[in-house]
Protein backbone atom coordinates (compact mmCIF):
# COMPACT_ATOMS: atom_id res chain seq x y z
CA UNK A 1 0.00 0.00 0.00
CA UNK A 2 3.31 2.23 1.00
CA UNK A 3 3.88 2.11 -3.01
CA UNK A 4 0.53 2.16 -4.66
CA UNK A 5 -1.15 5.26 -2.63
CA UNK A 6 0.25 8.27 -2.29
CA UNK A 7 -2.34 9.35 0.27
CA UNK A 8 -3.13 8.11 3.69
CA UNK A 9 -4.96 4.42 3.51
CA UNK A 10 -4.01 2.78 6.57
CA UNK A 11 -6.62 4.68 9.16
CA UNK A 12 -9.54 3.49 6.97
CA UNK A 13 -8.62 -0.17 6.44
CA UNK A 14 -8.08 -0.49 9.70
CA UNK A 15 -11.35 0.48 10.51
CA UNK A 16 -12.68 -1.25 7.56
CA UNK A 17 -10.60 -4.40 8.92
CA UNK A 18 -11.74 -4.22 12.90
CA UNK A 19 -15.27 -3.97 11.79
CA UNK A 20 -14.98 -7.30 9.66
CA UNK A 21 -12.42 -9.30 12.58
CA UNK A 22 -14.98 -8.02 15.20
CA UNK A 23 -18.16 -9.44 12.94
CA UNK A 24 -16.27 -12.34 11.98
CA UNK A 25 -15.63 -13.16 16.18
CA UNK A 26 -19.23 -12.50 16.52
CA UNK A 27 -20.33 -14.97 14.14
CA UNK A 28 -17.53 -17.44 14.95
CA UNK A 29 -18.31 -17.45 18.54
CA UNK A 30 -14.61 -16.69 19.24
CA UNK A 31 -13.54 -15.84 22.80
CA UNK A 32 -13.26 -11.77 23.76
CA UNK A 33 -9.28 -12.30 24.34
CA UNK A 34 -8.83 -14.19 20.35
CA UNK A 35 -10.83 -11.30 19.07
CA UNK A 36 -9.08 -8.51 20.11
CA UNK A 37 -5.26 -10.34 19.45
CA UNK A 38 -6.29 -10.82 16.14
CA UNK A 39 -7.17 -7.15 15.26
CA UNK A 40 -4.07 -6.38 17.28
CA UNK A 41 -2.31 -8.85 15.05
CA UNK A 42 -3.77 -7.36 12.18
CA UNK A 43 -3.26 -3.77 12.65
CA UNK A 44 0.53 -4.22 13.28
CA UNK A 45 0.69 -6.48 10.04
CA UNK A 46 -0.86 -3.46 8.03
CA UNK A 47 0.93 -0.89 9.71
CA UNK A 48 4.36 -2.65 9.29
CA UNK A 49 3.72 -3.78 5.24
CA UNK A 50 2.67 -0.20 5.06
CA UNK A 51 6.17 1.41 6.65
CA UNK A 52 8.47 -1.24 4.59
CA UNK A 53 6.58 -0.53 1.46
CA UNK A 54 6.90 2.95 1.53
CA UNK A 55 10.71 2.79 2.76
CA UNK A 56 11.21 0.24 -0.47
CA UNK A 57 9.55 2.83 -2.42
CA UNK A 58 12.16 5.80 -1.58
CA UNK A 59 15.40 3.52 -1.63
CA UNK A 60 15.31 1.17 -4.19
CA UNK A 61 12.84 2.75 -6.32
CA UNK A 62 15.09 5.95 -7.51
CA UNK A 63 17.67 3.63 -8.26
CA UNK A 64 15.39 1.70 -10.83
CA UNK A 65 14.01 4.87 -12.35
CA UNK A 66 17.47 6.26 -12.74
CA UNK A 67 18.64 3.22 -14.20
CA UNK A 68 21.31 2.64 -11.34
CA UNK A 69 21.59 -0.51 -9.38
CA UNK A 70 20.17 -1.07 -5.63
CA UNK A 71 21.00 1.52 -3.04
CA UNK A 72 23.99 -0.26 -1.79
CA UNK A 73 25.69 0.22 -5.48
CA UNK A 74 24.54 3.54 -6.44
CA UNK A 75 26.79 6.30 -4.82
CA UNK A 76 24.05 9.11 -5.65
CA UNK A 77 21.67 7.32 -2.88
CA UNK A 78 24.02 6.91 -0.33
Amino acid sequence: MGIRFRFFVVLPLLFLGSIALTTLSIVQKWPQAQALWSTVLFAAALQAGYVLSALLKHTIGPATVEGGTAPIGNPKLR
